[in-house]
């Protein structure tokens, strides 16, 4: 059954939440045509509706989408995500951004990894406003089946991560931020921001290496 609004995104997110967390719907609400929240008793999640992945991604970002071998992304309003951040959690209950597709597809993400990234790879588009662009190989994926691509691409970044023996997760960090692995919580993430900053480790190897045989 396909998804055509956000009632329909709250809803399928509220059966998703109970199947995969088991937490109780104390409340929910929508934002806009596009965004809803849903609250439960340990967590809030801010609920975005898209009919389907972007696969412009490639085309707006080429350099990082040809690193971590991917093409699709999803938009999302920064000023949402980050209010979203900032909303008011007395009760001090877990932060969550649940993208939901049309087909059912339904990815999760914390707020905090989501805006460490995007403004960390400076990974932002304007369109009447300012959106992030975040790659779903990020996401976890809580529904929806994996596509062959997906698996195939996950398979390779860990490989490469092995064959590179590459230094523990959390003491990679970006010099331009203050972001941090520790802010993530998918192991693919970390494997992928590796993989990443071995190719430039590689990269400036390379470069050292062929500037010796040009003196030679």
């Amino acid at each position: 059954m396909e998804i055509k609004t956000i009632k329909g995104a709250l809803l399928t997110a509220k059966r998703t939440i109970k199947r995969t967390y088991n937490e109780k719907v104390v409340k929910d609400s929508i934002l806009n045509k596009e965004d809803g929240l849903v609250t439960t008793e340990f967590s809030i999640f801010l609920i975005h509706y898209t009919k389907k992945i972007d696969n412009g991604f490639s085309k707006t970002f080429p350099t990082i989408s040809n690193q971590i071998l991917w093409t699709d992304g999803i938009k999302i309003d920064k000023r949402t995500v980050l209010q979203f951040s900032r909303i008011r959690n007395s009760k001090n209950r877990k932060l969550s951004v649940l993208f939901i597709l049309a087909n059912g597809t339904v990815f999760q993400i914390s707020p905090l990894s989501l805006i460490s990234f995007c403004e960390a790879m400076n990974l932002e588009v304007g369109r009447k406003g300012i959106y992030y662009f975040f790659p779903t190989i990020l996401l976890t994926r809580l529904s929806g089946k994996a596509s062959d691509k997906e698996i195939s691409t996950k398979k390779k970044l860990s490989i490469i991560a092995q064959i590179n023996e590459l230094e523990d997760s959390e003491d990679v960090e970006f010099s331009n931020s203050n972001f941090s692995l520790r802010d993530f919580d998918s192991d693919i993430v970390s494997e992928i921001v590796q993989v990443l900053k071995s190719i430039n480790e590689h990269l400036s190897n390379i470069e050292k290496k062929l500037y010796r045989r040009k003196k030679q």
